[in-house]
């Protein structure tokens, strides 16, 4: 593979143009907890029966967080594999950790709100909708970040201080972060074999549907709608009307604006039963799906594809998530699927596609730079200065997941790729084939201040350079 051709595309110092964004509808505080010294000294208390107790537990990943043996379980799962987690906590368990741990940082949180204030850095005009907006919650949205209203037929734009709601309560997210390497102890000790984060979740009472909004004038002043949030909704008696609401609310933007491309960010669901609704509701609904390698397992099983997620479970590399990532393609019959993963991230693209692939990848391209400098900075966001400084190279472990890729698309060939063409799909990172196109390209490996929002990051960024 020639390296040069993908460093070049690396010392991309210009940002590109970027559409204009519409992000809805969780917003929150999140309170973050950098390294592993707080809940080791928490553990230190505990008697060899409860310690016992968590360990036994921390063999499975847990769904949701019903008690204090319940964290310490899924923070010993999380830094033991090293992947990321994100759990509902009950109001008792939220009120212990708050008197126990100590946030080193308070920040914006939820995807809306994080993808919104990254995307003002490199743009005059991003819409949010935010379910709850508190006058804390307000405080921590950047001056550009529009939130809408109507007034007669016109869209009416506001800073979110001058629209705080004072009745709306101020959901907060516990963030534990680890790094590569870093251990904790129960009555064994566990190492990490790679950065990432524990997402403890407040219980949460607010409804991811627009209200009081005239939904057709978004979809006017927006070129792609990035929706998330729907990680909160329960199996009701109100689910069946919510669903409706929402999939006619996506519909009602793709009316008032034919061009618009709305994706949704996915987060998984504490309510599986609810979950699987909401797939077959709102996946099929949306044009794009965010999801990185975790996450994909459990919606294929969700939507009945055992084999591609067994798949990715028994060798997890880029051969299997495009393949899961195809899957879900055809399953909820979206457009694009982009999948981010340690090193690299790929998109399937439905033919006919929009926008040209070699776009697609250098937006790609331009996404990891941002998340890779989010990630080692720890920030809430990365600034046009802090991109056009940059010095990243994209990673061998992001070459080696290229030729993993093309090797399994060769193998599925009954007339193999000559040497000639090999190398020049290896280049180019883009693949096509008869109804779709797969784009993949390598990311920086970087040590982590701060995993939280990457994916998030990835995926508006991505999305906002692709159809600017």
């Amino acid at each position: 593979m020639n390296v040069k051709a993908w460093s070049d595309r690396f010392a991309l110092r210009k940002a590109p143009k970027l559409a204009k964004v519409l992000t809805a509808f969780n917003a929150n505080v999140d309170a973050m907890v950098f390294g592993l010294h707080q809940p080791a000294k928490a553990l230190a208390l505990l008697s060899q029966a409860e310690l016992a107790e968590i360990e036994k537990k921390c063999d499975s990943e847990l769904r949701e967080i019903k008690s204090q043996s319940d964290f310490f379980s899924a923070l010993l799962h999380s830094v033991k594999t090293g992947k990321a987690m994100h759990l509902h906590a009950s109001q008792g368990v939220f009120d212990w950790m708050g008197s126990v741990f100590t946030a080193d940082e308070t920040r914006i949180g939820g995807q809306a709100g994080i993808m919104a204030n990254q995307l003002s850095a490199f743009h005059d005009f991003v819409l949010t909708y935010s379910s709850l907006l508190s006058p804390l919650q307000a405080s921590f949205f950047d001056q550009k970040v529009c939130f809408p209203s109507t007034s007669g037929k016109k869209l009416v734009c506001h800073p979110a201080k001058k629209v705080a709601r004072k009745g709306d309560a101020t959901k907060v997210n516990w963030i534990f972060e680890f790094k590569t390497g870093e251990k904790l102890k129960a009555k064994s000790e566990f190492h990490s074999p790679r950065a990432n984060r524990l997402i403890v979740s407040s219980p949460a009472h607010y409804t991811p549907v627009f209200e009081n909004v005239d939904v057709k004038q978004l979809a006017k002043n927006a070129d792609v709608a990035m929706l998330s949030g729907f990680q909160q909704l329960h199996l009701d008696k109100n689910l069946g009307a919510t669903l409706k609401k929402i999939s006619s609310q996506i519909a009602e933007l793709k009316k008032a604006n034919p061009k618009i491309a709305v994706h949704w960010e996915f987060v998984p669901m504490e309510d599986k039963k609810a979950e699987k609704l909401v797939l077959s509701s709102v996946g099929k609904a949306v044009d794009s799906m965010g999801i990185n390698e975790v996450e994909i397992v459990d919606v294929l099983k969700a939507l009945g594809a055992k084999k591609e997620a067994d798949k990715i479970g028994k060798l997890e590399n880029s051969y299997s998530l495009y393949l899961g990532a195809r899957r879900l393609s055809e399953l909820l019959k979206l457009e694009r699927v982009h999948v981010h993963s340690f090193g690299f991230q790929l998109a399937v693209l439905r033919k006919p596609y929009v926008v040209a692939p070699d776009k697609v990848r250098d937006a790609l391209v331009f996404s990891s730079i941002i998340a890779a400098l989010k990630a080692l900075k720890g920030s809430a966001f990365v600034s046009r200065k802090e991109f056009e400084a940059h010095a990243l190279v994209p990673s061998e472990t992001g070459f080696n997941q290229i030729r993993a890729l093309e090797g399994g698309l060769d193998e599925e060939r009954v007339k193999r790729f000559s040497s000639m063409t090999r190398r020049a799909l290896l280049e180019s990172g883009i693949f096509e084939l008869n109804d779709h196109y797969v784009v993949i390209v390598p990311s920086p490996i970087v040590q982590p201040k701060s995993t939280v929002g990457l994916g998030d990051v990835i995926s508006s960024m991505a999305l906002a350079a692709e159809r600017g």
